[in-house]
């Protein structure tokens, strides 16, 4: 028994291109068999059992991005079927000293700050690792583990929030915004932070866009937390963005059988 690290350095590339296609093909094998709608892992056991293994196979991760894609993507099956699973996910055994949660929001966070991270290698990665971030949101275990993660930290220099920070790719950012709305429904994620630059966001960003709406809802899920009343009326930078919404004027040029064109988001609403 040894590293993947020693491995490769005692064995050679040839020897790890091998071992590496094998485990593909187990894990293609894997994600067929429990493919079926019924085949959902809702047994604690089974869950445990396949988060050691996934945590095993994640030192090879690093020397195949296609190996790293479908672990990703077994992950983000099961979690999306069991709770059980995310519970899991979300787990610290003995022995290890991260949970395999912890080890994929490493690697979102990692793949998204990379230099080259708009490239077309990135994307599956990063949609993928937060959709299963994403998925383990529904138990309180994955909650507490994104807050200790920070992994909202991420918006503080992420562009357009940060607009000092490179660009990234516009369905790198979508993804994250995603992340955030969902993660913002759940009284641990709606706490008012990067209010400014929500606001700022929402203001430039055309009425109808996807980073307009999602940013919107993020906002919206923060209403709806009673803690955070005070601090939303008491921000001129949010005021200001409602204003804006309620006095801008709508392009109804694109209303299907409209018989009145309404002039602002406020008459629509009425």
């Amino acid at each position: 028994k040894c590293s993947a690290t020693t491995y490769v350095r005692r064995y050679g590339e040839n020897k790890k291109v091998t071992l590496v296609k094998n485990f593909q093909l187990l894990l293609n094998v894997y994600l067929h068999w429990f493919a079926a709608a019924d085949a959902a892992l809702t047994d604690n056991l089974q869950s445990v059992a396949l988060s050691k293994l996934i945590m095993q196979l994640w030192p090879w991760l690093p020397h195949s991005g296609e190996l790293k894609e479908l672990v990703l993507q077994v992950c983000c099956h099961h979690s999306e079927h069991s709770f059980a699973v995310c519970q899991q996910f979300a787990g610290l055994f003995s022995g290890y000293t991260h949970s395999l949660l912890q080890l994929i929001i490493k690697l979102v966070v990692a793949e998204t700050t990379k230099v080259k991270a708009n490239n077309v290698e990135s994307f599956p990665i990063i949609s993928a690792g937060l959709r299963i971030v994403m998925n383990c949101c529904s138990c309180a275990e994955g909650r507490v583990t994104i807050i200790k993660a920070h992994m909202l930290d991420m918006f503080d220099s992420l562009h357009p929030f940060h607009l000092k920070s490179p660009k990234v790719k516009a369905d790198i950012l979508r993804s994250w915004l995603q992340f955030w709305e969902l993660f913002s429904r759940y009284p641990e994620g709606a706490h008012t932070r990067n209010l400014r630059a929500l606001c700022d966001v929402i203001l430039r960003s055309p009425p109808r866009s996807t980073t307009r709406m999602l940013t919107l809802r993020i906002l919206r899920n923060m209403c709806f937390l009673g803690s955070n009343r005070s601090a939303l009326m008491t921000s001129n930078d949010f005021i200001c963005t409602i204003d804006a919404i309620v006095g801008e004027r709508l392009d109804s040029s694109t209303a299907s059988n409209a018989k009145q064109k309404y002039v602002s988001y406020e008459e629509q609403l009425i």
